[in-house]
């Protein structure tokens, strides 16, 4: 692939000096070379390659292959869901996002708990894989807002901008009540989120129970429920922290 057939070394060392042209180039479906040179150009440091190397480097190791049509080039899939997965854990996750999780979960719960009554495994199966993929985004997107308020809160107390002191704390607050919210209402026993994730834990219970002809199915509800546990506690700590 192309991100294993170069040296993995040079591979992150450049996209770490680069982190923000390759943020732009994840907008580009397609990109032609004096596009490319453009954006390159724009996004290079003072006293870092010119444009024309930094687009070279972004071939030779594989942030870029050319498209099948010719004239232009693409990002290779791996790469993209490479990029795609470390952005998503930098930018904060908002209630409304958060909200949609929760409710994605319990849909998959209430066609998880069929499957279970209707004795359909191979469907359990599917909806249990699609459950924990869900339960991982929710731990990681929660973990992503704590690092984000964290620094976002250092950045306001550090106020490189020389922002008046009201105009900085006001930030902070947004911050707060935007995005320390989702994580308030996860693990606030009082909020509806709470109830809907102790429905689906004695879902996942239910089924290791019920479909004991199908030890690998029992298994992928224990491990399923493992990792609700799991992603509860962290965004707990990850909430409690956020606090400090």
């Amino acid at each position: 692939t192309p991100m294993a057939a170069r040296n993995p070394q040079r591979f992150f060392n450049f996209a770490a000096e680069h982190y923000a042209l390759l943020e732009e180039l994840l907008r580009f479906e397609l990109i032609t070379d004096a596009e490319l040179l453009a954006l390159a150009a724009r996004q290079r440091k003072e006293y870092s390659a010119s444009a024309e190397s930094i687009a070279a480097s972004l071939i030779e190791l594989g942030f870029l292959e050319p498209a099948p049509e010719g004239g232009a080039y693409e990002m290779p899939l791996p790469v993209w869901r490479f990029l795609q997965y470390v952005r998503e854990q930098y930018h904060l996750t908002s209630v409304r996002q958060i909200a949609g999780y929760i409710e994605e979960l319990d849909d998959l719960r209430q066609r998880l708990e069929a499957s279970i009554e209707q004795q359909q495994p191979a469907q359990a199966a599917v909806l249990l894989t699609a459950i924990a993929d869900t339960i991982e985004q929710v731990r990681q997107d929660m973990h992503g807002n704590r690092e984000k308020i964290t620094n976002e809160v250092q950045a306001a107390r550090a106020n490189p901008e020389r922002l008046p002191l009201r105009a900085r704390y006001e930030n902070i607050a947004r911050i707060f009540t935007d995005y320390l919210s989702p994580m308030r209402e996860i693990i606030d026993p009082t909020e509806p989120f709470q109830g809907q994730l102790d429905q689906l834990d004695q879902t996942l219970g239910r089924g290791a129970e019920s479909l004991l002809t199908q030890p690998a199915v029992v298994e992928q509800c224990q491990r399923t429920r493992r990792r609700l546990t799991r992603m509860r506690q962290h965004i707990a700590a990850d909430f409690h922290q956020a606090m400090l």
